[in-house]
């Protein structure tokens, strides 16, 4: 048996109202692009106060790790590869911040917990999968993907990678054209 992080249990329309409720919050309900370093640098520090700290990781420091939240200190951290290519518009890097801040809206101490278990959890349990999630919902939310006729629109007017895209419109069981 291996020991695995848990978290509290969330549905994936459970993680769409945060998502839209996150958007709303942050003044952001019509707009397909998210301004995503401003968000960090700017409006994350106004929305957690003097619980959230940011900054940009050394490659020596972070190895292999694009970016690193921990939820109790309020730290949000991010390769400074990543981080560059964030200020670029990579849509890669785009998501990697949003999925770190995801981590820090819903995964404070008291609802993560580790569990022995024979595997992983099941996905609605797993703080990794509910951030992955979280960060295509707060990136693409259905009220603005539903004007989308293809892959390459999302992937432009979201500012989002090709994979990203895909998997969202997957999770939605949904078929577009590149």
């Amino acid at each position: 048996m291996q020991i695995f992080q848990e978290a509290s249990p969330i549905s994936r329309a459970e993680l769409e109202d945060i998502g839209w409720r996150f958007r709303r919050l942050l003044g952001f309900t019509a707009e397909r692009w998210l301004p995503v370093p401003h968000i960090i640098e700017h409006m994350l520090p106004q929305l957690f106060g003097d619980t959230f700290v940011f900054r940009v990781g050394e490659h020596s420091e972070m190895g292999t790790n694009h970016g690193f939240a921990d939820p109790d200190s309020g730290e949000l951290v991010l390769r400074e590869d990543v981080y560059d290519r964030l200020i670029d518009d990579c849509g890669r890097d785009r998501m990697t911040a949003i999925h770190e801040t995801a981590h820090l809206i819903l995964h404070r101490s008291k609802r993560l917990y580790r569990r022995m278990r024979e595997g992983p959890p099941p996905p609605f349990r797993d703080p990794e999968w509910q951030a992955k999630c979280l960060a295509g919902i707060i990136m693409m939310p259905i009220p603005l993907l539903d004007e989308c006729v293809t892959i390459r629109e999302i992937v432009d007017d979201f500012g989002v990678s090709e994979g990203a895209a895909t998997t969202r419109l997957r999770q939605l069981g949904r078929i577009l054209p590149h």
